[in-house]
């Protein structure tokens, strides 16, 4: 009965989920990338010309740097 009751709930949840959406369209145009980023804001405690460095959290590699200005 358990089964039966399992099947019965689950089914359509699977089914409904295979459902192919024929409204996309065959092909879609390439979106480019943004070439960097800016990061505007206010930070106190620093002094000019603090050298900034943003880290890769899983690597710890630098991805970037720059100074404060």
């Amino acid at each position: 009965m358990y089964k039966l009751f399992f099947l019965a709930i689950f089914f359509p949840v699977f089914v409904f989920s295979q459902t192919k959406n024929i409204n996309t369209p065959a092909s879609k145009a390439a979106v480019k990338p943004s070439d960097g980023f800016i990061i505007n804001g206010e930070v106190s405690g620093y002094n000019n010309g603090t050298v900034i460095v943003l880290l890769n959290a899983q690597t710890g590699v630098p991805e970037n740097a720059g100074s404060y200005k």
